[in-house]
Formats: structure tokens, sequence, C-alpha cells
């Protein structure tokens, strides 16, 4: 007598159809979800992404996160055409001239006047090429009631050939001569100068004194003209 009858056969068909079916639902179901709800799926497009870590400086930080203040240097350099270095009020120092013999007195200074210095010498020739242009310039300021004094300092080393340049010159301002070595050379190193800097040298003093600007190289109407507009003369 057999132990499974026709009965039992249908069953058990049945059965494993209905087995059959959900695995195929199963199946139909897992590779729907992603398309179906995508946000779900890491890595997916439609994805939400956690914030991510970046490497900044050698710390890793969120992305999302808020940036940490950023700490301004001491002294900030321009890149524009005026300045090589630009310093602001709060970190500027004060630097003395050196020890100076002077040839002429220029105009009396007028209170809180800013200064500015043309380092110069006779053999240099950019140095003369742009003197008028600083002496005319000089004049016109000074006519439009600007407290600013221009100095005109050699860092000559012969004094003969100095006196010879100075007697076919007419300049608008102080002219002075730094005439010792030691002195010269300590405030040359205080300007961030070499003992024997590429001239001409522009350097901008506030009324208190302090160095705001230093400038390697000659100087043309449009510096001039933006020189008095950043400092307001």
């Amino acid at each position: 007598m057999p132990l499974v009858g026709p009965r039992d056969e249908r069953r058990f068909v049945r059965v494993l159809a209905v087995l059959i079916l959900l695995v195929a639902i199963g199946l139909l179901g897992l590779f729907a979800w992603p398309l179906i709800h995508p946000e779900a799926v890491p890595g997916s497009p439609g994805a939400r992404q956690e914030p991510s870590r970046t490497q900044r400086v050698g710390l890793a930080v969120d992305a999302e996160s808020e940036p940490e203040p950023r700490v301004e240097p001491e002294v900030s350099e321009s890149s524009g055409p005026l300045c090589d270095r630009l310093y602001d009020a709060q970190t500027a120092r004060p630097l003395a001239l050196p020890t100076v013999r002077e040839f002429s007195p220029g105009p009396p200074a007028r209170p809180n006047s800013w200064t500015f210095v043309n380092l110069w010498a006779a053999w240099c020739k950019p140095c003369k090429e742009e003197m008028p242009l600083l002496s005319s310039w000089a004049s016109e300021m000074r006519a439009r009631g600007a407290s600013l004094r221009v100095i005109f300092l050699s860092v000559d080393d012969d004094e003969r050939q100095l006196e010879r340049y100075l007697k076919s010159a007419s300049l608008a301002g102080k002219v002075v001569w730094a005439y010792e070595t030691t002195s010269r050379e300590r405030f040359l190193l205080a300007a961030g100068l070499p003992e024997s800097p590429t001239l001409p040298v522009q350097l901008i003093l506030d009324p208190l004194g302090r160095l705001r600007c230093v400038r390697v190289g000659s100087i043309g109407p449009k510096e001039l003209d933006e020189a008095t507009t950043l400092f307001k003369w």
C-alpha cells in the first residue's frame, strides 16, 4: 500500500508552487527596491550623502562645519602695483631716518604729515628719471593742501658725484644724504632692505613715523594716484 497517495502529491505540488512564487516575489522586490527608493541605497545618485571629511592644513574637518577664523599675519604683502609690502596701522613699526647731511630743507612740514621717502643715488639712471615727476607731484600735493612731505634720501658713497647732480637739479622736497655707512645700514635693515638695495626705493611713513609701504623700483603717475587714494592724502 503506497505511503503517498494522489491527494498528497497534489498538495505537495501546491506547496512547492507557493514557495517558488514567494521566492520569485522576494527576488523581484530585491531588484525593484533600488529603482523605487534610490535614496535608501548608499552611493547611488539619489542617496543622501553624509557630511564628507576633507583634509585642510593637515587636519580632518567636516565639510559642513564652520571654518576656523583666519589669523591675519603681522605683515600683509600686497601684490598690487604700488607696495611690495603694505603694513596696516596696527602692525606697522616706527622707522627712524639715518644720520643725514641736509642739502635742501624743502618746504616746512605741516602738522600730522605723511612722509614719502625716495631712496636714490646720483649714479642711478632710473632714479634721476623719476625724480622730476616726484618733485612735480610733491608741489601739486602741497598746493592742494595735502599733509604730505617728500624727502629725497641719497645713499651715494661719493659726495662729489652727488653734489654735481644736485647743482643741475631742482627738487621740490627735502634733499638729504645718508653719509654715515653704519647708520645707513641700520636704517636699511629696519626697512627690510639689504645693505646695497636695488634703487630706486619708495618708503611711506604715516604721521606717527611708522613704515606703512615699501616699494622697490620706479614709480609713475598711476602709482602716485593709487597712493593718494589708499592713504587718503
